[in-house]
């Protein structure tokens, strides 16, 4: 099938709701093996009344309860934050310690050479400046 690009659009892909990337005239696919498909907006006291009417009357239809997906979904990302923030603790106190552990050797450094001037005879005031 040869299509002309009619127009662009911008795609709200954070909206989690039906954003398809081409658009067709009506008519033009009618031919090619199709599916439907819908989104129901129902409050969650009605979800179990209602899932149970759509396959009592569409005993073909798949329906997928994005409020549990939802939760799981959340469910991972909070495990995935607390890993993340896990490793930049251990990230952090390790890079404390290496910080720490240059400062004592500059430290040690200067101590050693203080003491060698003084053994060559530099005075004390100036070698602790």
């Amino acid at each position: 099938m040869t299509a002309r690009i009619a127009n662009t659009r911008m795609i709200d892909w954070e909206s989690l709701g039906f954003n398809f990337v081409m658009l067709f005239a009506p008519g033009t696919l009618e031919s090619a093996p199709h599916t439907y498909m819908a989104t129901v907006d129902v409050p969650p006291a009605q979800e179990p009344a209602v899932f149970a009417r759509i396959a009592r009357d569409f005993p073909s239809v798949a329906t997928v309860r994005m409020s549990s997906v939802f939760s799981q979904l959340g469910a991972l990302l909070t495990q995935i934050g607390t890993a993340v923030r896990g490793m930049a603790s251990v990230t952090l106190l390790s890079g404390m310690l290496v910080l720490i552990g240059a400062v004592v050797a500059g430290r040690q450094a200067r101590s050693y050479d203080s003491v060698i001037l003084k053994v060559l005879g530099r005075p004390g005031g100036r070698c602790l400046r």
